[in-house]
């Protein structure tokens, strides 16, 4: 981060009356955000993703303040944003989110459940259903995720188990994860440091591979965020630590061949997982 950004962002903080501290590593901020002081045009900016059925900026003295910074990263939509303290509600939309809140505090309610986002190593995944928010001032990165990319993407760190059905309900429903446990935490951490490294510039200058690379990983940090148990060993993978033999080197020729029949094409580890349809931790046995 350049000494203007820093001096930017800092400033912001102090009007905002947020620890600075908390926003160091906020992504994107450095070089894509754009400050506002006028509150319609936040609202249509808004308008422009998913409907908005009432806002209301609540800070009584020193007026309006946002700033905001976006970026298209393939399928996911990352925003990042500070705001005074407003009143939001959003009707329903066609992708999930996850918010990481960095600094301040905001409470969100979802079909009459509250979700409270403060600072520490917690997200909030929403699935799509219209909700209410009031907000403190606020520090946040939002995560807007497709639904089919998020079914695709857990299906294939399951691999031919059919672990991804209890997936396919966590991904239904709204739940705040984090410090609850240790696994949950790291994976956040994980996420946090993942978009404070990917900033905005270093993505633009970039090459379509670093994009694919940061979506994939994304989505499977989200995934696993929801469905923890997609990180123990199952029955499959334990058949592939012992497969010997034809059945392995078969499995083996059918993906290499189909990695060398197209050299330029960029690779993921969600890919290799569905077009082999086996885990993760199934292919490590397999390439020992």
């Amino acid at each position: 981060m350049s000494d203007r950004s820093t001096s930017l962002l800092h400033d912001l903080s102090r009007r905002l009356g947020l620890d600075w501290g908390q926003l160091q590593d906020l992504p994107l901020q450095a070089d894509l955000a754009a400050c506002s002081e006028d509150p319609h045009l936040f609202a249509d900016r808004v308008r422009t993703v998913i409907p908005l059925n009432h806002f209301a900026h609540r800070q009584k003295q020193g007026g309006f303040l946002h700033s905001s910074a976006a970026l298209s990263c393939g399928e996911i939509t990352l925003t990042s944003a500070l705001h005074t303290a407003l009143d939001i509600e959003l009707g329903d939309h066609p992708f999930a989110t996850l918010a990481l809140p960095y600094a301040g505090h905001t409470s969100i309610w979802i079909d009459r459940r509250e979700f409270v986002l403060a600072p520490g190593i917690t997200a909030l995944y929403m699935p799509g259903e219209s909700y209410r928010g009031r907000s403190h001032s606020h520090a946040s990165v939002m995560l807007n995720l497709p639904h089919p990319a998020l079914a695709r993407t857990a299906q294939a760190i399951a691999g031919q188990q059919d672990g991804a059905s209890p997936c396919r309900l966590a991904l239904q429903r709204p739940i705040v994860v984090g410090e609850d446990t240790p696994v949950s935490a790291e994976l956040i951490l994980s996420l946090r440091r993942m978009l404070s490294v990917y900033n905005g510039a270093a993505l633009l200058q970039g090459s379509a591979v670093h994009s694919l690379a940061l979506e994939d990983a994304i989505q499977r940090l989200v995934i696993l965020l929801l469905c923890p148990q997609l990180l123990k060993e199952t029955p499959a993978d334990r058949q592939m630590a012992g497969e010997t033999g034809g059945g392995r080197n078969r499995i083996l020729a059918e993906l290499i061949d189909w990695i060398l029949s197209d050299l330029t094409r960029p690779l993921t580890l969600t890919e290799l997982e569905r077009r082999s349809g086996y885990s993760r931790r199934a292919l490590q046995y397999l390439f020992r």
